[in-house]
């Protein structure tokens, strides 16, 4: 989806979501508490470690 120049992703689930985040390389990420698999939080410290 392409908005006003932006590109906007969307995930099902928290691992889908992580290994987006990991292969687009985004420059801004929104994240629910409550993602099902994984949350928003254990999302946050995965990436942080990378």
């Amino acid at each position: 989806m392409k908005t006003n120049n932006y590109k906007i992703s969307m995930a099902q689930n928290g691992r889908k979501g992580l290994k987006m985040a990991q292969d687009l390389l985004p420059d801004l990420i929104l994240l629910d508490i409550s993602m099902g698999d994984l949350d928003g939080i254990e999302i946050c410290k995965i990436l942080k470690q990378l």
